[in-house]
């Protein structure tokens, strides 16, 4: 896997020879799945956690990190990025 920046780059490398093809995933967490990651909330103006891909055993996993002591009871958010979120105001 590689970044939004590192896909660019090589899309415009790449473009010349049209011998490769990069994909986006989308990942629905509308679901209950039994993992709490379809609870964390969007926060682009003070998240209290940052997300980190991490890989183990040569898979990755997205993985929340807290950028400050989380209260019980508190909300935990992330900034889901993009500007054209429409429940942003």
């Amino acid at each position: 896997m590689i970044n939004d920046a590192e896909s660019q780059r090589r899309k415009k490398l790449y473009h010349s020879s049209c011998l490769a093809f990069m994909f986006a995933f989308n990942i629905d967490a509308s679901r209950d799945d039994g993992s709490f990651g379809r609870l964390i909330n969007d926060e682009h103006r003070r998240p209290n956690c940052r997300m980190k891909k991490i890989d183990v055993n040569g898979n990755p996993h997205l993985c929340l990190f807290a950028l400050n002591d989380i209260k019980e009871g508190e909300e935990i958010t992330y900034d889901y990025g993009g500007e054209d979120c429409p429940w942003r105001t």
